[in-house]
């Protein structure tokens, strides 16, 4: 079973710190055009406090999520999606490879159980931010402007123009929402994470009395060396 990290790209991994008070729903938006697709998780991109995205009240996070919205082939962003997925996130989002002291980063988080992706509709794996109160310079999310000015196609992944989006949670109740209004363009560091489940069994390598290979399995691809 082979693992797709599609936005995995270089330019793309160091989003820009973002203060800001008002916390938000954000969003990556993206369709399949192939069968055979589940969504594991997603990597969060997060900010290099410790410990890591405590608000700036001073509080810790509760009830953080990450969602998962089907826009039931409206299109991104349109009322009428649907969450068919959800997870608790942990209090603190160590990123990968800490080891001490302030450092941005990412994290991994899994849903429970994988989803299947339904060709030709479009999903949104959503995070909750925690803006928090107190005007101190901790940021809680990051950014980078102008990354999806046209869709994004990697391979039988495709992000729309304006695949990032956002909505204010202005009074900061946590309702689930879907990520909707748009700003430039932006990308706010959230990487769905994918599983082929159509393609079988990995190739097996035989050895031949000529010394010569063979490659047998998915890709039927002969090696001769």
């Amino acid at each position: 079973m082979a693992t797709y990290d599609p936005l995995n790209l270089a330019g793309w991994l160091s989003p820009s710190r973002i203060e800001d008070t008002t916390p938000y729903w954000l969003g990556t938006w993206f369709t399949v055009t192939a069968s055979g697709y589940t969504l594991t998780g997603a990597w969060l991109w997060n900010t290099g406090e410790s410990p890591f995205e405590v608000g700036r009240d001073g509080t810790g996070y509760t009830n953080r999520r990450m969602l998962l919205f089907d826009d039931n082939g409206l299109g991104p962003g349109m009322p009428g999606s649907t969450m068919i997925a959800e997870t608790v996130l942990p209090a603190d989002m160590i990123p990968d490879g800490w080891v001490s002291g302030s450092q941005e980063g990412w994290s991994f988080h899994e849903f429970d159980t994988p989803i299947t992706m339904v060709v030709g509709n479009y999903y949104c794996v959503a995070r909750w931010t925690h803006g928090g109160t107190g005007g101190s310079a901790n940021a809680d999310y990051g950014a980078i402007g102008n990354l999806f000015p046209v869709p994004l196609v990697e391979g039988d992944f495709t992000f729309p123009t304006a695949a990032g989006k956002f909505y204010a949670d202005a009074d900061s109740d946590q309702v689930n929402q879907i990520p909707s209004g748009a700003f430039n363009n932006a990308y706010y560091g959230i990487r769905p994470v994918f599983s082929d489940v159509s393609g079988g069994d990995p190739p097996q390598i035989l050895l031949l009395s000529t010394g010569k290979a063979l490659s047998l399995g998915a890709s039927s691809a002969l090696l001769l060396g």
